[in-house]
């Protein structure tokens, strides 16, 4: 899920991410199942920069 800005030399990108797994699933429905592991991960990334002359540091 992205969301962008930009205004004059200024720009700023953020991005949250989700991921999860769920392989195995109908294993865990049928007879004498393992203990489950809930497999996931989370971030947020964030990403400021200002152009200069051409140049985006």
């Amino acid at each position: 899920m992205p969301f962008s800005f930009r205004r004059g030399p200024f720009s700023l990108r953020a991005r949250f991410f989700h991921q999860s797994s769920h392989l195995g699933d109908e294993l865990l429905l049928g007879p004498n199942p393992p203990q489950r592991i809930n497999l996931s991960f989370e971030a947020i990334d964030m990403l400021v920069a200002f152009e200069w002359k051409g140049w985006r540091p």
